[in-house]
């Protein structure tokens, strides 16, 4: 670690100049000084000179000399690097105040200072660091290297080999069209963070709690019914005070963002935007600049233009004379008005311009229409067309039950013998099929309880069970599901029914997907209906009793796969068919990861494995011993997409990083932390100030867990960056639902215990540090203990030397 001496600065009109000097290496005593040493710290974060002459400003960046790395403890002087980086962008920006064209010409040897550095990614032109009163933009220079700024130290490093030359531009905040921060950042200070705490600030839990619960006041707190499992006793809990709700049964909670994130099973940037509008305040777009336009690329715009079709379909339909026929169509499949107005069912005529002429009655653009999936261009003429034609329209909704898209049926007896009979919207930026399900707007609460969801075919078949008081059904638009739908699904159930024709067709259809149900650990039902009705017709013969038995009777998905391949076989004996059968059906059982000895998917293995023992004969040892011989060869190679995928979390389902409306069983929570780990959170959320005598001395490396220790390093982050930090900070800069929750759980259990304990805070701290300063001698001593092993078996005569080393390190570790 090296420190530049006080540099000589001299002035003169708008030009100033700021000249560095020798380099000496940092003691530890300086490093201890912490703030004292911010100023000498500008020049050694700049490393270089800094000259204003006339209307340009010029940075000349000279190769640092290669510092040793960084001792664990000498973590003060990050802090000075922070203070000292905020003046320097601080001059720079009153360079620019006083006429000057500010730019960066740098030179410097390649050199990775820190981990977590900020800069122009593959593909960008540029990017911009925020978090002061001006943005600076990196831009690389053509065919030269990218130089990066790192935040917390400071430092630069280039991304060529040698030397590279970059060019910084430093433009105020209001003019800078740069976008923000890359995503990776764990937190980001500019206008998109302020944008968040607008948001907090203007959203009252209990408000927003209200609007979908009924709540009592009990004490200062308020309670309600958890809509996450079924409550009798009021067990959500509100606390309006610090802005935060709880529900210990299902051991989750958070804020205003997590709730949103979970009730309406939407991520964190949804939420916010969810919020925003719910409370009129306009978020800044991705790109950092002001959002967009009203037009066909403004989100906002095509849901308004696709409510507006809606109401125009579902209004012609019961009114328009010209709808008699689609009417009598709509009744003949027993379809009541109250549901044709829950389902929002429309019309649309056989001309080929209604919509196009609604649309131009109320100013609505063709452009937007069309980005909607509505009208569509002729490749003849050039002229719009109306998609959908003499058509019952079903208007198709996301989770929260705004209209993304539409399917339309063609009515019997339509001209058009080509016509298709079900047509849906094209891929939109608001409609994707492969993700979206027809009724899971509605059947939202209902599933929420019961964890358990009825996946069927069709519009009518959804509607049909709702009319007969099956809610938590919903049905796929076209597609068999899918990846991305059981990602969706995951969010929210247990368990998925899928309700078959009881034809050839849909049994095939229920091999193609049992695969995906195992790989991710969900629980399939299969349900195939007989007489090869379908749900609507089975329904209205039967009735919702039957059709509710029936599903409480499926049999999960590997007994429909054993039904299947032994229907017909005689297993005692025709042989060769009875092992082709259990090879099918032992390959299709290899691919449920079983990697915990002790999870509910490992028994419900070995039972499957026990069943298929006795129906084929064979012992269950020689099942176990086959069945991991196939998952053993189908093991997915290092570095492939798919384990790319997997170390991603993308095939795993919840966890640290999975969507905010996973099962509440597989939520985080502070239960498990290591108790130095709680104790650190405990000490934050009680007195957040803290941070900065803790980024101080403790390394984010030394918190075992991974949930705390993000949690730590975002708090330190925020410190770093405006050297303050309150819980409502903490809890707004942290997106992860999961996170939030965990957070919550730590704020709750330390209130109480802080009522209980005689350690004051700072107290606590102290205690606490000494542990870790205790981990930190204990990790030296071992690595010394390494040291001094190797060099005795290499007989290198530096063994006594390492000998002395360590016994003085027995002496001066802590007790």
């Amino acid at each position: 670690m090296f420190q530049t001496r006080r540099s000589a600065c001299g002035m003169a009109g708008s030009s100033f100049c700021c000249m560095s000097t020798t380099s000496r290496p940092l003691s530890r005593r300086d490093a201890s000084s912490g703030l004292r040493d911010a100023r000498p710290a500008i020049v050694r974060s700049l490393a270089g000179s800094f000259m204003t002459t006339g209307s340009a400003a010029t940075v000349e960046f000279r190769p640092l000399e290669e510092a040793r790395r960084r001792s664990s403890r000498d973590v003060a002087s990050r802090r000075a690097d922070c203070v000292a980086r905020r003046r320097a962008i601080e001059a720079l920006a009153a360079a620019e105040a006083n006429g000057a064209r500010s730019a960066y010409r740098a030179t410097r040897s390649s050199t990775d200072i820190s981990r977590n550095g900020l800069g122009p990614r593959s593909g960008e032109s540029e990017t911009r660091l925020t978090g002061w009163r001006e943005a600076v933009t990196i831009r690389p220079r053509a065919k030269e290297g990218a130089l990066c700024w790192f935040p917390r130290t400071g430092g630069l490093r280039s991304d060529a080999q040698g030397t590279c030359c970059t060019e910084v531009t430093l433009r105020p905040w209001s003019c800078h069209p740069a976008g923000l921060l890359p995503q990776e950042s764990p937190v980001s200070f500019g206008a998109y963070h302020d944008a968040k705490e607008r948001v907090r600030q203007a959203t009252d839990i209990v408000d927003l709690v209200g609007g979908y619960l009924d709540l009592r006041s009990q004490g200062r707190d308020f309670v309600a019914l958890c809509p996450w499992h079924n409550d009798s006793r009021p067990s959500l809990r509100l606390n309006r005070e610090r802005q935060s709700w709880k529900c210990w049964v299902c051991d989750i909670g958070g804020d205003v963002f997590s709730f949103v994130m979970r009730r309406e099973g939407i991520d964190f940037r949804d939420a916010l935007q969810w919020l925003a509008d719910r409370a009129g305040i306009e978020l800044p777009s991705r790109g950092g600049g002001p959002a967009p336009a009203e037009g066909p690329g403004d989100k906002r715009t095509l849901l308004r233009a696709a409510a507006w079709a809606e109401a125009r379909f579902h209004e012609f339909l019961l009114n328009a004379p010209e709808a008699e026929t689609a009417r009598r169509y709509v009744a003949s499949r027993s379809i009541s008005d109250p549901n044709i107005r829950r389902f929002r069912i429309g019309y649309s005529p056989p001309t080929w311009q209604w919509i196009l002429e609604q649309a131009s009655r109320d100013g609505i653009a063709r452009d937007v229409l069309q980005a909607v999936g509505l009208v569509a261009v002729s490749e003849r003429t050039r002229t719009f067309y109306d998609r959908f034609r003499n058509r019952v329209i079903f208007p198709i909704r996301d989770p929260q039950g705004r209209t993304i898209a539409f399917g339309g049926r063609v009515l019997p007896g339509d001209d058009d013998a080509n016509a298709a009979k079900y047509i849906n919207s094209p891929e939109t930026p608001l409609f994707s099929k492969s993700e979206q399900l027809y009724g899971l707007d509605l059947a939202r609460d209902a599933i929420a309880k019961s964890r358990h969801i009825m996946i069927m075919e069709g519009y009518t078949d959804v509607i049909a069970a709702v009319q007969h008081g099956v809610a938590e059904v919903a049905a796929v638009l076209g597609t068999a599901l899918g990846e991305r739908h059981l990602r969706v699904l995951k969010r929210y159930v247990d368990r998925v029914t899928l309700v078959l024709d009881g034809d050839a067709a849909g049994r095939r259809r229920a091999n193609d997907v049992l695969k995906l149900f195992l790989a991710a650990n969900l629980d399939l039902r299969i349900l195939t209906l007989p007489d090869e009705l379908d749900p609507c017709d089975f329904l209205r013969d039967r009735g919702a009793d039957a059709f509710r038995t029936r599903c409480d009777e499926a049999p999960d998905a590997i007994e429909h796969k054993i039904r299947v391949e032994t229907e017909g076989l005689d297993l005692a004996r025709d042989t060769h068919r009875a092992n082709v059968a259990l090879e099918e059906i032992l390959a299709t059982l290899a691919l449920q990861p079983i990697d915990d000895p002790a999870s509910p998917v490992r028994l419900r293995h070995q039972q499957i494995v026990a069943r298929l023992g006795r129906r084929f004969g064979v012992s269950e040892s020689a099942l176990t011993t086959r069945c991991d011989a196939i998952r053993g060869s189908r093991a997915t190679p290092a570095g492939s997409p798919a384990a790319e995928r997997s170390a991603r979390g993308l095939d795993r389902g919840p966890g640290p990083s999975a969507s905010p409306g996973d099962s509440a069983d597989l939520a985080l929570s502070a239960r498990g932390l290591p108790d130095r780990d709680r104790e650190l959170l405990e000490i934050l959320v009680l007195d957040p100030a803290l941070i900065g005598q803790l980024v101080d001395t403790l390394p984010s490396e030394l918190v075992a867990s991974q949930e705390a220790r993000r949690i730590y390093e975002a708090c330190a982050e925020r410190w770093h960056a405006t050297e303050s930090l309150t819980f409502a900070q903490i809890m707004t800069d942290i997106e992860d639902a999961d996170l939030k929750n965990v957070l919550v759980d730590v704020d709750e259990t330390a209130r109480r215990k802080a009522a209980r304990t005689e350690h004051s805070t700072r107290e606590r701290l102290t205690l606490l540090v000494r542990a870790y300063d205790r981990i930190v001698a204990r990790r030296e001593g071992e690595g010394i203990l390494a040291d001094l092993q190797r060099t005795a078996e290499e007989g290198d005569d530096q063994v006594d030397k390492l000998e002395a080393l360590l016994a003085i390190h027995r002496q001066t570790k802590c007790p």
